[in-house]
């Protein structure tokens, strides 16, 4: 599949599809082709994403600081759907905590999708050819993730030096999350490789360190950076809309008659 949908469920009908197709040459590949192994971690990363997005907004408005929105008068609106929500502080107080809440959601599922088994087929054991040997183990998965993390006493200091000081703007948070599955995909090998010699083992192992090391900082500054996009992002007037651009508008250019609804837009480039 060379274009992902933006629609969860457009994604899993387009799934289904490849599996009836694949089945009837090669029933053994099709075997992988359902949701269980394709997984849906990047969806559940841009949901995230704009809820986060969609509270910070929201607390930008309830402390006066909010670009032009229907939801202007949001501590009005508070105060006017129970007396305890009157106090403007203490509902931006509310507004605060759940972006945080948000935010360690979201956090849960990039931080998933840095570990480099979670984005290949090879997650609990190497499938198929194996002509180096690897293991078919599935507690290679937990070894790498949990054992060996416990192991070595992976600290905040050990992580940061790996870190990029300087947070990312994405002009596309979507192509961003698929770059991020992308890029600890490709470390999927060398985590075999390390086991294979027994690096997760070994407290000392340099290579294997390393990879605990640089994994967990792609994370943390990942959901650093999706926040300082959401920020940045929320501060913005609300787009314009038709009543074409509504998503279970048939009219919507982009309706799909199987999922019901059009996908998200993608952000329009200035």
């Amino acid at each position: 599949m060379k274009d992902i949908p933006r629609s969860r469920t457009e994604f899993t009908l387009r799934v289904y599809d490849e599996y009836v197709r694949v089945s009837k040459s090669n029933p053994e590949r099709a075997r992988l082709l359902n949701i269980r192994y394709t997984g849906l971690q990047a969806y559940s990363m841009m949901e995230g994403y704009e809820r986060m997005k969609a509270g910070m907004r929201l607390y930008r408005l309830s402390t006066g600081t909010g670009a032009a929105s229907r939801y202007r008068e949001i501590n009005r609106m508070y105060a006017s759907i129970s007396p305890s929500l009157g106090d403007g502080a203490q509902v931006s107080e509310f507004l605060a905590r759940d972006v945080a809440f948000y935010m360690g959601w979201l956090g849960h599922y990039i931080a998933d999708a840095a570990q480099p088994l979670h984005n290949s087929k090879h997650h609990d054991g190497w499938e198929g050819e194996n002509p180096h040997g690897y293991t078919r183990d599935p507690e290679i998965h937990s070894r790498f993730e949990s054992t060996y993390v416990d192991l070595i006493a992976a600290s905040e200091q050990d992580v940061l030096r790996y870190v990029n000081a300087k947070p990312r703007h994405f002009d596309d948070p979507w192509i961003a999350i698929l770059d991020h599955m992308i890029e600890a995909r490709d470390s999927a090998e060398e985590v075999y490789r390390l086991d294979l010699r027994g690096a997760f083992a070994n407290r000392d192992d340099v290579d294997a360190r390393k990879l605990v090391y640089t994994r967990l900082a792609s994370g943390a500054a990942f959901l650093r950076d999706l926040a300082y996009t959401a920020w940045i992002e929320s501060a913005k007037d609300d787009p314009p809309l038709k009543d074409t651009d509504v998503p279970s508008n048939p009219l919507n250019p982009k309706y799909n008659p199987a999922t019901g609804s059009a996908p998200a837009p993608a952000p329009i480039k200035k």
